[in-house]
């Protein structure tokens, strides 16, 4: 029951978050340092990894400040670590890439995923395993949330995967310079 309790109540707030999102609820950006996000998240999902017997892998974390909800981008990337977790076997690796905009690069060394389901992973309740999502807790709504959020911050998200050699999540997000 509690199980259940726990599920339905992340189901609620998974929608509340899309409902805001799609009343284009303004987002409140401030200056944010990208590499201590990141670093946070890691830190945040750091029982899970352990508990799964993944090993995350931090690489480089070069200083980016941009113009961020800081609150909101903190769940869309804790959503595509949290995901890389869940399907690695052993290994997760993040970094980031700074040039014309920052690079967050999220990669796994799981299952993969069928080219045919690459193009769906971020429609609302889109599960690209019904058993296995259900084992993992998932309504299908994190990765369409984590979408939106970065679309709103003017970014993008790529996936890269083949089938038995796992998933690379590329996030890009504008790298701006702020003027005091």
């Amino acid at each position: 029951m509690d199980k259940e309790l726990d599920r339905l109540s992340q189901l609620v707030e998974d929608l509340l978050k899309l409902a805001r999102l799609d009343n284009k609820q303004d987002l409140e950006q401030k200056p944010t340092e990208l590499s201590e996000l990141v670093s946070k998240i890691v830190k945040a999902l750091a029982f899970l990894a352990e508990e799964r017997g993944v090993r995350v892998e931090v690489e480089a974390l070069p200083a980016a400040v941009i113009w961020a909800d800081e609150n909101r981008l903190h769940g869309a990337l804790l959503n595509i670590v949290d995901n890389a977790i869940k399907y690695a076997q052993s290994v997760v690796r993040v970094s980031m890439v700074t040039g014309e905009q920052v690079e967050i690069r999220v990669e796994d060394d799981g299952p993969g995923i069928p080219e045919a389901a690459r193009n769906r992973l971020f429609e609302r309740f889109y599960r690209l395993d019904q058993a296995r999502a259900r084992h993992n807790g998932g309504s299908g709504l994190g990765l369409a949330i984590a979408w939106e959020i970065i679309s709103r911050h003017r970014g993008s998200i790529q996936v890269i995967s083949e089938e038995g050699k796992g998933t690379l999540v590329v996030v890009e997000l504008p790298l701006k310079q702020i003027v005091f």
